[in-house]
C-alpha cells in the first residue's frame, strides 16, 4: 500500500490535528506515525500515513484543500524506509547557559561518531538549561571513551552530561545510594574530627591521597583514625548536629521518597555521624565504619569490616537484591575514587563535583552546586517537581 509523509507548517491560526484526522478517517488512511509541535506561536505537524491506492488522488487533494483552508503550508513526500537502529540512548545536557557555541561541538561530535539524533527536546528547569538528545545507533556506545571525549568538548563551559539507555528503567528507578562526605554533606568528616583532635593537617594530607586514588583506602583510613585517639565521643555527637548539608538534598530526598524510592547512605565515614543523618532524613539504609570507643573516647581503631570501594559495591548489591530490584533501577552518587565500583555497577552512576578520574568512568557527571539537579537526569521537568514538593 502507498505511504506518504504529510507535513504542515505555519502560524498557529487554527487547529490542524483534529481536521487532519477527520480527513484521514474519511479516506480510510492508516496512521503510522504522528508528531505535533507548537513552538512560539508556530506549529509543525508531521504524519506518516498508509492508504489504499484507489484513495491516493482524493486523499492528497483533500490534504492540500485542508491546508489552504487553515492558512498553513502542506508538503507531501514519499517516505524513505530505514531499518530501526538497534540501540537507543538519551544524552542529557545540563548547564547554566547552553548557547549554540556550546551545543555545536557536541552535535558535530555525535554526527562524526555515526550517532543519529532522532530528536532534541528542552526540559523546563529552574535556573538551568536542559536538553535531551535522543540518539540511535547501529552499535552500542562504549561509555568511558564517550564520556572522555564529551568532557574534552566542554572547554570552559560548565556543562554536565548523563548518558542513559532509552528504556523503561530510565524513569522507573527505585533505589538511590549516596556517598556522604562532599556528596550528601559538604565536608570531610574526618578532616573536621582531625581539627578537633589537633591533627588537621596530617589527616587532610592523607585524605587528599585517598581521594586521588594514590593511596589504598583501608590503609589511609586506619592511619587517619589513629590520629584521632583520645578524642571524646561527645565531640562526634556535637559535630553531627552542625553538619553542612549539600544544597538541594532535602528537596531531592523528599521528592524521591514521595515517588517510592529507597534511599541509602553508604559511607567510608563513621557510623555515629551516618546514623544521625539517617535518622534526621528518615533514610532507609545507612552503612559506615564503626569506631572503637572505650570510656567515652576513641581508641584510634576501627571495628569490623572497613567500608572501602569493594565493600560499597557489595552493600549496594545487597540492598538491591533485598528490595527485589534490577541493576538498571539503581542510582549511585559519589565524588571520589572510593565510589568508582559503586557508581559503575549502578544503572545510573553520577560523579558529583568529582575529579576527572571519576567523571571519565561513569555514566553521568554533575558539577552544579545543587544536588537536586539529579532529577533532571531522570527526565523530570520543573512543573512536575513543583507539584511533588508542595510540602517542602
Amino acid at each position: 500500500m502507498p505511504q506518504h509523509v504529510i507535513s504542515f507548517h505555519g502560524e498557529q491560526l487554527a487547529p490542524v490535528l483534529t481536521p487532519l484526522l477527520q480527513v484521514l478517517g474519511a479516506h480510510e488512511a492508516r496512521l503510522l506515525d504522528l508528531r505535533h509541535l507548537r513552538l512560539s506561536g508556530n506549529l509543525s505537524l508531521m504524519a506518516v500515513v498508509e492508504y489504499a491506492t484507489a484513495q491516493e488522488s482524493k486523499l492528497l487533494e483533500a490534504v492540500q484543500q485542508l491546508a489552504a483552508e487553515l492558512g498553513v503550508q502542506a508538503h507531501l513526500n514519499s517516505p524513505h524506509p530505514t531499518a530501526p537502529p538497534a540501540y537507543r540512548y538519551i544524552l542529557t545536557m545540563l548547564g547554566a547557559n547552553l548557547e549554540p557555541h556550546v551545543l555545536h561541538p557536541i552535535s558535530r561530535y555525535l554526527n562524526e561518531r555515526g550517532l543519529h539524533v532522532m530528536g532534541v527536546a528542552p526540559l523546563e528547569a529552574e535556573g538551568l538549561q536542559v536538553y535531551e538528545f535522543r540518539l540511535a545507533s547501529e552499535f552500542p556506545i562504549e561509555r568511558e571513551p564517550f564520556m572522555i571525549e564529551l568532557l574534552d568538548l566542554r572547554l570552559t563551559s560548565q556543562t554536565d552530561f548523563a548518558l542513559q539507555v532509552d528504556d523503561a528503567f530510565r524513569r522507573h528507578k527505585r533505589l538511590i545510594v549516596f556517598d556522604a562526605d562532599m556528596t550528601f554533606i559538604q565536608c570531610e568528616v574526618i578532616d573536621e574530627l582531625g581539627r578537633l583532635a589537633g591533627a588537621e593537617e596530617a589527616i587532610q594530607a592523607i585524605t587528599h591521597q585517598a581521594m586521588e586514588g594514590t593511596l589504598d583506602f583501608q590503609q589511609a583510613l586506619r592511619e587517619r583514625v589513629r590520629l584521632l585517639k583520645g578524642l571524646p565521643v561527645e565531640e562526634l555527637h556535637q559535630l553531627a548536629q552542625r553538619l553542612p548539608y549539600t544544597p538541594g538534598v532535602q528537596r531531592l530526598v523528599h521528592i524521591l521518597k514521595t515517588l517510592g524510592y529507597q534511599v541509602a547512605l553508604i559511607s567510608g565515614g563513621f557510623d555515629l555521624i551516618i546514623q544521625h543523618i539517617v535518622d534526621q532524613f528518615q533514610l532507609d539504609y545507612g552503612f559506615a565504619n564503626q569506631l572503637e570507643v572505650q570510656n567515652g573516647r576513641l581508641t584510634g581503631e576501627v571495628q569490623g569490616a572497613i567500608v572501602d570501594g569493594a565493600r560499597k559495591a557489595a552493600l549496594i548489591e545487597t540492598i538491591r537484591k533485598q528490595e527485589g530490584l534490577q541493576p538498571e533501577q539503581v542510582i549511585a552518587v559519589g565524588d571520589g575514587a572510593n565510589d568508582l565500583q559503586m557508581l559503575t555497577q549502578a544503572g545510573l552512576g553520577i560523579a558529583f563535583n568529582a575529579k576527572r578520574f571519576l567523571r571519565e568512568r561513569v555514566s553521568s557527571s554533575l558539577t552544579q552546586p545543587n544536588l537536586d539537579a539529579i532529577l533532571y537526569f531522570l527526565g523530570f521537568s520543573r512543573h512536575e517537581l513543583e507539584a511533588l514538593q508542595k510540602d517542602v
